[in-house]
């Protein structure tokens, strides 16, 4: 499950770029408080995407921050060694499934995967978290998936 560990990753140093992350696309939000309501999961995969992208310039994952995307778990991964699952929602909770629990799409050798989570209805909001402290439950659609809660508490 999710976790792993690698003594070659730096977890402070990827959680700073998330940081920067999130504060680029809120000022997105903030210049055009529109724009993400309008977003579907996919748009919203790519602009995470980007905003990692110049979050990153300069710094030890500047052109590393790979998408991946589609079917592949996770969405996101940076040097080969972080990984980021990003959904969203549109409604007004923090609630929803995330990936099958066989995770026979995951990217292997990852240190450790992240969610970036986006709330895309009023307010606009942005969120991160190291994805196993968001999962809840495994819930039955048309596989076992888990239920991301971004309210759980580990």
């Amino acid at each position: 499950m999710i976790i792993s560990s690698n003594p070659s990753a730096n977890n402070l140093e990827f959680e700073e770029l998330l940081n920067r992350t999130t504060t680029k696309l809120e000022l997105v939000s903030s210049a055009n408080p529109q724009f993400y309501l309008g977003r579907t999961w996919d748009d919203f995969e790519t602009d995470v995407h980007e905003a990692m992208n110049r979050a990153a310039l300069g710094g030890s994952f500047d052109g590393s921050i790979e998408l991946l995307s589609g079917r592949d778990f996770p969405d996101i991964v940076a040097n080969k060694l972080y990984g980021v699952e990003v959904k969203s929602i549109k409604t007004h909770g923090w609630k929803t499934l995330g990936g099958s629990v066989n995770e026979s799409t995951r990217a292997q050798d990852l240190a450790r995967i992240y969610l970036m989570f986006g709330k895309l209805s009023k307010p606009v909001q942005f969120r991160w978290r190291k994805y196993d402290e968001c999962l809840s439950a495994v819930k039955v659609t048309h596989s076992p998936r888990y239920e991301i809660d971004w309210k759980q508490k580990r």
